[in-house]
C-alpha cells in the first residue's frame, strides 16, 4: 500500500518520467502480481498526464513479455482495460484484442470468474465488432451489467441494438433457424451439426485463425440442406479476416453432413475465433 500511495502521490506531484518509472520497478519488485501497480503506471503514461503516443501500448507489450505465459497476458488485459475502459482516449490507443482474450480468459481460468471483467470483454466485444464473442457474453451477463465497465450506462443497450440490428441481415433465414430450435428435435440437430462442423473444418480454422493474427473476430455460418443432409446454399456474415479466411475454401464446397430432420433444412453454425 505504500507503494500504491507514492504511485498515486507522483502522478499528482508530476514527477519526471525516471523518477516516476524508478518508483514502479521497486512497486512491482516487491509485489509483481499486484497489478493496481500496473494500471497506476499506465495512467502515469496516458498522453492527457505525462506520456506521449504509444506509451502505453509499448508498455503492456513488454510486460506481456516480459511477465511469463500466464501472469503477462493477465497484466496486458488489466492495462488494456483500464485504459480502454476508464478514459477518455480509448480511441487513441490500439491495443491486440487477441491478448486481451488470452488475458482474460487466463485470468478466468487462474483466479476464478469476474463479472466485471466478463462486462469489460463485452464492451471490447462491441467497440471490436464481434458479434459472436458479444452474443457469448451477454448470455452469461444477462442483465448484471457493471456501469463502469461501459463507461457509459446505455452503452450496454448500444451493444444489444447493434447485435440485434446485426441479426437482421440473415433476416427470414434467422427466423427458419429459430423456429427450427426449439423443437428437441432441432436442438439436437444442432448440437450434432455444430459438433460435426468443427471437427470437419477443425484444420482450416485452426489455419485461418492462425494466419489472420489480430483479427480474430468470430462469425456466423449459414448453410442450407437437402433431405439427404447435403448442403445447397450457404453464406457467412459480418465480414471478417477470419471469415474470409474460411469462406475462400469453405463457400466452394458442397459438403454432405448428416441428414436433416426434413429438407430445405437451414442450420446457424457459430464459428469463434478461438
Amino acid at each position: 500500500m505504500f507503494y500504491d500511495c507514492m504511485l498515486e502521490v507522483s502522478l499528482m506531484q508530476g514527477w519526471d518520467m525516471e523518477k516516476e518509472n524508478a518508483l514502479f520497478e521497486k512497486a512491482i519488485t516487491a509485489e509483481p502480481t499486484y497489478r493496481r501497480h500496473y494500471r497506476q503506471h499506465a495512467e502515469y503514461l496516458r498522453v492527457d498526464w505525462y506520456g506521449q503516443r504509444g506509451d502505453i501500448e509499448r508498455f503492456a507489450d513488454d510486460m506481456y513479455s516480459s511477465l511469463g505465459p500466464v501472469e503477462g497476458p493477465i497484466t496486458y488485459f488489466e492495462i488494456a482495460t483500464s485504459t480502454i475502459c476508464n478514459c477518455d482516449e480509448q480511441r487513441a490507443v490500439h491495443f491486440s484484442v487477441a491478448k486481451m482474450k488470452e488475458g482474460y480468459v487466463l485470468s478466468a481460468k487462474t483466479y476464478g470468474a469476474s463479472l466485471l471483467q466478463l462486462n469489460q470483454m463485452g464492451r471490447i466485444a462491441w467497440t471490436s465488432e464481434d458479434p459472436v464473442a458479444l452474443e457469448d457474453i451477454f448470455n452469461q451477463i444477462g442483465m448484471n451489467y457493471i456501469a463502469e465497465a461501459w463507461q457509459d450506462p446505455d452503452n450496454f443497450q448500444r451493444a444489444h441494438q447493434w447485435l440485434a440490428g446485426l441479426g437482421q441481415i440473415s433476416g427470414p433465414i434467422s427466423e427458419t433457424v429459430m423456429s427450427e430450435i426449439k423443437t428437441p428435435e432441432g436442438q439436437r440437430y444442432a448440437t450434432l451439426i455444430q459438433a460435426k462442423f468443427e471437427d470437419k473444418y477443425h484444420d482450416l480454422l485452426s489455419d485461418c485463425r492462425a494466419n489472420v493474427k489480430d483479427d480474430l473476430r468470430g462469425f456466423y455460418f449459414f448453410f442450407r440442406q437437402d433431405a439427404d443432409g447435403k448442403a445447397t446454399g450457404a453464406f457467412a456474415y459480418p465480414a471478417t479476416a477470419l471469415n474470409a479466411c474460411f469462406s475462400k475454401t469453405a463457400l466452394s464446397e458442397k459438403p454432405t453432413f448428416i441428414a436433416p430432420p426434413q429438407g430445405d433444412y437451414w442450420n446457424r453454425i457459430v464459428v469463434r475465433s478461438n
